[in-house]
């Protein structure tokens, strides 16, 4: 480093910042221009240690000598003319003491220094220094986008915290902790590590392009960025004052602070090479070199700007005006009727805060009763009086702007007019001295000063565009309210009515967007396409962790509700199935293209048709296997859909992927088949098992075939051949014991089943048949002590609902044995009797919510046994605790039934 650029840059700050009645302003002003003057030979840090402890210290007369003696008539002209800069800024801002103050010390550091005879050194430095402040006030501004995701991901945290503690019902004490140390310190260490490793890549690309100094770095946010901060603000404000301890206040400056905190000091952004260029080659107008002719292009240019904002503004001003009276005299209007009352107020404020408290609580109950406190017509009223006020707020804002409008406005008028009164002058001497051939010193002068009124301008306007952006953003979200009364004003005559606003904004939106949103869908498609080639087996792995969690929480954590994992797994299965037929191009070069065809190139391929409607199908079977996992309604009906109609759709792949098209045919039946038979075995009719094993054996001879005969099957048909088979050997007795023994071992948290399994191995359909009383005995003992041991701790296990099952299929095939024999077998129904009194017993412990199919065969035994009463007695005890309206009613109508008949 050279050492005398310390030394004066240690005297000047010393010097400077000692000067009496100095405003912070001032020495901001000088520091930026110290930064800028020594920035290359000094480092940032190294210029703000010398100003920060070296400045401190006060300078002497004994310290001045030592300088007029050891610094060279340079550095002596540059501190002199230094301080003549900061004198001239005193000047500017109007503070003539200190500009007098530093006046005399320049005349005392001028006699000191010996340079009352070297003005022309003093003024070279001062021109130098000018040169220096316009090429660092002009220098380019690169702006980096900041990145608010771990604002996001901060907030995502938060909430999965709360809900997780609601939904495992821990108790909330130290959730305020988790919140205001823990979550914000890993976000910021998170932050900085990121942060470091971006800066030191945006320093390397601008290293390539000259260096970080020669350009102004900024990071800026979007709008669209700040009200995402806003809902993170407000929403985590709000839900802090619904919790326990109430925390809003400190909530409120606490995150106010960590945003500010953020956005000041551990912004992150990466710039990339492409925006670093765009914004380079985007450079702004340069007014100083301006010729005659281009100085009028200027303010043409800079008037119709300044009019076209001033058009906008009235336009923007005028709605405003519209609809914030139009909304806020319909919010008079409601207070002042008696269609809501102060009463109703408060009475919808307590709904908002109670169903917000029950959904974070997740109190399901507590959320109804609070929907539909807020669905009657008063409620919508408070609702619709709410939104008129905030819609007026938002227009006021729109006008309240106009008024700094008007004063850039005004900076911009007045500039422009004394630009085009220099202009005119100019445009007089530019004609005279083409006619005389003269250069003259006055036009050169007023060419300067219509370019430094240009300039003028041209920075007022500038400051135009925020505040054209900050009234464009309140009158957009003005417009939106309103577009919300009218939707929430239209349910008071008919849901359908708001319905239809809605579609039509929407469907506006399409239309003037639908350029934009087709090329974006469409970039989109391919990205994700090749993201999935590239990963695609790692995503199919990732779509087994849930279950592998589930498994290690409930086995090793002993956490309870993690059922809903194996449900996610399932739909991430289809979802990744759907996926890869929809996204992969299936492309096999040596059976060639996939039904090619003359009209290929002016339809839609039937192949890539009966592909896509395979795949929505898929989607949906494992939507309705998500949904029966969870014991939810509709399962069934999307399982029969989508596996019936894949056994059709099936028949047509294997016309498409085989080129001998009868062997395809028998390919797709095959495929059919194995569909069917697994939508059987997972509703658990008769014909599963065999079905299964006609698709694993024909496919077993199928894919020695197609390996065999290449060309003649595409790819795809090894694949779909595979997974037959795999799916049919999951469901091969011999697996049956393993995937037990995890079922088990998943339902009671604990490896130790052999006793559990015990109780499977003494209750079977087929034994009962066989041993008959010994065999039922035993089987029934097992149970009695499996309820005794377990009862409802585990919920509807899976030895419940074997159990179950296996007493409903002894008890229906001993009945169907007598209905056949028509012949009452003395011991068997009395067998069945116990056996489906036993499954009614395991059914009601938990209020017949599981497998309530076969509550009717208590009744038919009694009846088919003679016990006519009994029969009678059964339904009327087990309707009562039905919640199945539908079965209910069914159980209701054969009592009658039976009640009619004659004894």
């Amino acid at each position: 480093m050279d050492v005398p650029h310390k030394q004066v840059l240690e005297f000047i700050a010393r010097l400077a910042y000692n000067i009496p009645g100095l405003s912070g302003e001032l020495k901001l002003y000088f520091s930026q221009f110290l930064t800028a003057h020594f920035s290359k030979t000094l480092s940032k840090e190294q210029i703000e240690d010398i100003e920060n402890r070296r400045a401190s210290s006060l300078i002497t007369e004994e310290d001045k000598k030592k300088v007029a003696l050891s610094f060279s008539i340079e550095h002596k002209a540059w501190c002199v003319a230094a301080l003549a800069r900061l004198q001239d800024q005193a000047e500017k801002v109007d503070d003539r003491i200190l500009s007098r103050r530093i006046g005399k010390l320049i005349e005392e550091l001028t006699a000191l220094f010996s340079l009352t005879d070297q003005h022309s050194v003093i003024q070279k430095e001062k021109d130098q220094i000018e040169q220096e402040i316009l090429v660092f006030q002009n220098r380019p501004i690169i702006k980096i986008q900041t990145k608010i995701w771990p604002i996001a991901f901060d907030y995502i945290i938060r909430f999965a915290f709360l809900l997780s503690f609601s939904f495992w019902d821990v108790k909330k004490d130290y959730l305020g902790l988790l919140n205001i140390l823990f979550i914000p310190l890993v976000t910021l260490i998170s932050v900085y590590i990121i942060g470091k490793a971006h800066k030191k890549a945006n320093l390397k690309l601008l290293d390539a392009y000259g260096g970080a100094a020669m350009y102004k770095i900024e990071y800026s946010v979007s709008v669209n960025q700040y009200t995402w901060l806003a809902f993170f603000l407000s929403s985590s404000i709000f839900i802090s004052y619904l919790l326990p301890d109430r925390l809003h206040i400190l909530a409120l400056f606490g995150l106010s602070f960590y945003y500010f905190l953020y956005l000041r000091y551990f912004r992150i952004g990466r710039l990339g090479e492409n925006d670093l260029v765009r914004q380079l080659e985007n450079k702004g107008l340069d007014t100083r070199k301006l010729t005659v002719d281009e100085n009028d292009e200027v303010i043409v240019a800079l008037e119709t700007k300044l009019n076209s904002a001033t058009s906008r503004l009235e336009a923007y001003v005028l709605e405003s005006a519209l609809f914030g009276a139009l909304t806020f005299s319909g919010f008079l209007q409601i207070m002042a009727t008696d269609l809501v009352s102060f009463k109703d107020l408060e009475d919808f404020a307590s709904y908002i805060f109670s169903t917000a408290q029950a959904f974070i609580h997740l109190d399901g109950a507590q959320f109804d009763a609070g929907i539909i406190g807020l669905s009657n017509k008063k409620s919508l009223f408070c609702l619709v009086s709410a939104q008129s006020l905030i819609c007026s707020i938002f227009f006021l804002a729109v006008i309240a702007s106009r008024l700094r409008f008007s004063d850039i406005a005004d900076k911009v008028r007045t500039a422009l007019n004394l630009a085009k009164a220099y202009n005119t002058k100019e445009e007089v001497l530019h004609d005279e001295q083409e006619i005389s051939g003269k250069t003259t010193k006055r036009l050169e002068l007023l060419t300067a000063k219509v370019n430094e009124q240009l300039r003028q301008a041209t920075l007022a306007l500038e400051e135009i565009g925020p505040v054209m952006q900050y009234m464009e953003y309140f009158r957009n979200a003005g417009i939106l309210v309103f577009l919300i009364i009218l939707i929430s004003s239209s349910l008071f005559i008919t849901s359908i009515l708001g319905w239809t606003f809605l579609a039509l904004t929407f469907a506006t939106y399409l239309y003037f967007n639908r350029s934009t949103i087709n090329i974006r869908i469409k970039s989109f498609f391919l990205t994700s396409r090749i993201a999935f080639i590239k990963q695609g087996y790692w995503l199919f792995a990732a779509t087994f962790l849930p279950q592998v969690f589930a498994f290690v929480l409930r086995v090793f954590f002993h956490v309870r509700d993690t059922n809903f994992l194996f449900a996610v797994s399932y739909f991430l299965m289809g979802l990744y199935v759907f996926a890869w037929l929809i996204l992969a191009a299936h492309v096999d070069g040596q059976f060639g293209e996939i039904d090619a065809s003359k009209s290929e190139q002016t339809r839609l391929s039937r192949w890539k048709f009966f592909k896509n409607i395979l795949a929505v199908l898929v989607l949906i079977g494992t939507i309705g296997l998500t949904l029966k996992h969870q014991h939810l309604q509709g399962a069934n009906e999307m399982l029969i859909l989508s596996l019936g109609f894949v056994g059709i759709v099936m028949f047509f792949i294997g016309y498409y992927l085989t080129k001998t098209k009868w062997i395809g045919f028998i390919c797709g039946w095959v495929m059919s088949v194995s569909s069917i038979g697994a939508l059987f075995k997972l509703l658990h009719f008769d014909g599963a098992e065999e079905m299964r094993l006609i698709g694993i054996s024909c496919a077993m001879v199928m894919v020695p075939l197609i390996v065999w005969k290449r060309k003649t099957f595409h790819s795809l048909m090894v694949r779909f051949c595979v997974a037959t088979i795999l799916i049919g050997i999951y469901f091969l007795p011999i697996f049956e014991k393993p995937k037990l023994k995890l079922q088990i071992a998943y339902d009671h948290e604990t490896f130790g089943t052999n006793e559990i399994l015990g109780v499977f191995e003494k209750n079977s359909a087929d034994s009962f048949l066989e041993q008959r009383d010994k065999a039922l005995e035993e089987g029934i003992s097992k149970s009695d002590w499996y309820i005794q041991q377990y009862g409802t701790r585990y919920g509807f296990t899976e030895v419940y609902r074997t159990l179950a099952l296996e007493y409903g299929d002894f008890a229906t095939a001993a009945l169907e044995s007598a209905k056949t024999s028509h012949t009452n077998d003395s011991t068997l129904l009395p067998l069945a009797l116990k056996a489906i009194k036993q499954e009614n017993k395991i059914l009601k412990l938990f209020k017949f919510k599981f497998l309530a199919i076969d509550l009717a065969l208590e009744s038919d035994i009694l009846l088919a046994m003679g016990r006519r009463e009994e029969a009678i007695e059964s339904l009327e005890k087990i309707i009562p605790q039905l919640t199945d309206d539908e079965y209910k009613e069914y159980l209701k109508a054969k009592l009658n039934a039976i009640k009619e008949q004659n004894p």
